[in-house]
């Protein structure tokens, strides 16, 4: 790109974001895939108050889903609009809202109805769509693969993949090298453009967890689970470049620090670095807090972590938040709240921001000295199964909550 088109864009995002205050709003960063831009949720564009309000200002609330249906698929934010993927009745639908208003602007919609086996509490998607290229993709609970014109909602191409887990779909599309990457049944990857099947990776398999990208030494490869039992890299022509064995059978994405893994699940938390020799690749353990020596919080199943300053922060299997040092494993400090079953942790600069099921909004240090706590709010009146489990946004002073009832909101801090 040259730089008068660098010119040109940057004028333009000024004078958007100019727009945009003027209406009383921060200008708000794209939020366009599961866990934001770089799948890690953090936020670029927060900035704390000097005192946390007692309350937060509702600005619009919606309801999205029929009731109890909302799913726990998280809401995007590209361009000005919001993205929600829910259920209503038979039909799985997409909609596409008005940032600013909650004003629907289209919506797309299909018959669904998917086998439950134990899950219909949990009938809603679980997947979280991906925007990329002008296209939205989503995964619907019986594994039905979608692309949209994310401007229009058109229909692009929409096919149905070959198998869906017992409990059926909650991995959430990765868009990468103009490939849309979903587990179906094997992790799979299919042109963006068409729809067409490029490659299968050959016993990558996963129920409910998400794939991540990282980049070793100017190569993009897939970091994935394996049947519960391992995680792997896989290459964008479905090659597996290399595997390490961890017990993660759950639904937690493996989180990349630049050439370091780190995983949580059944088997603990453990830390992997990712090495390239020529045209091979390693990767050695770091450090590992086992099931059998570790305490229960090393072993989330519901909520993935964030890493801010060398601290991994994150929500343990006694639903409780913790904090250990991300280089060596060492437990830092463990909060004795217990929160709701599943919670979201977002890395927003100085602090970091918990949502979960509970209905609450925490905030707090980003420290590694002990847990202090800033705020606590309520983002919505549900708790429990119908309550957030979906990842929030947060742009400069807004919160964008989801709950399972059905409900999206825009929350400001004033």
């Amino acid at each position: 790109m040259g730089n008068a088109a660098r010119t040109r864009i940057t004028r333009f995002a000024l004078l958007s974001c100019a727009a945009v205050l003027l209406a009383g709003f921060a200008c708000a960063a794209d939020w366009p895939q599961w866990r934001g831009p770089n799948r890690d949720n953090k936020v670029t564009d927060f900035k704390a108050p000097a005192t946390w309000p007692k309350t937060l200002t509702k600005k619009w609330s919606v309801t999205i889903s029929s009731k109890n249906d909302g799913g726990e698929s998280s809401p995007l934010l590209v361009n000005g609009k919001v993205y929600a993927f829910t259920r209503k009745g038979n039909e799985e639908v997409t909609l596409c809202l008005e940032a600013d208003t909650g004003k629907e602007i289209w919506k797309d919609k299909y018959a669904s109805n998917p086998k439950f086996t134990g899950d219909k509490s949990h009938a809603g998607p679980r997947s979280t769509p991906a925007i990329a290229q002008g296209k939205i993709v989503t995964l619907g609970v019986g594994g039905e693969l979608s692309c949209l014109d994310a401007a229009t909602g058109k229909q692009l191409w929409r096919k149905k993949t070959e198998t869906v887990p017992q409990f059926n779909t909650a991995s959430s599309p990765l868009i990468v090298d103009n490939l849309c990457v979903v587990y179906a049944g094997t992790l799979t990857a299919y042109d963006l453009n068409t729809g067409d099947k490029k490659w299968q990776a050959k016993g990558v398999t996963s129920d409910h967890a998400s794939p991540n990208v990282m980049t070793v030494d100017g190569t993009n490869v897939i970091v994935a689970q394996a049947a519960g039992k391992s995680i792997v890299g896989v290459g964008m022509d479905g090659s597996q470049l290399w595997t390490v064995p961890f017990n993660a059978d759950n639904t937690v994405t493996p989180i990349v620090e630049g050439q370091t893994i780190l995983v949580s699940g059944k088997g603990g938390t453990a830390a992997f670095k990712v090495n390239k020799d020529g045209n091979k690749f390693t990767a050695a353990e770091l450090w590992k807090q086992t099931t059998d020596k570790a305490p229960k919080y090393y072993t989330p199943v519901l909520s993935t972590g964030v890493v801010k300053d060398g601290l991994l922060f994150g929500m343990g299997g006694g639903n409780t938040l913790y904090c250990v040092d991300a280089k060596s494993g060492k437990q830092l400090w463990k909060d004795s709240t217990k929160r709701g079953e599943c919670g979201h942790l977002v890395n927003a600069g100085p602090v970091i921001i918990y949502v979960g099921s509970d209905g609450k909004m925490v905030v707090f240090e980003a420290s590694g000295a002990a847990f202090k706590k800033l705020a606590e709010y309520t983002v919505s009146s549900n708790s429990g199964i119908t309550g957030p489990w979906s990842d929030p946004i947060i742009t400069g002073n807004r919160v964008y909550v989801k709950d399972s009832a059905g409900t999206l909101t825009l929350w400001t801090i004033d």
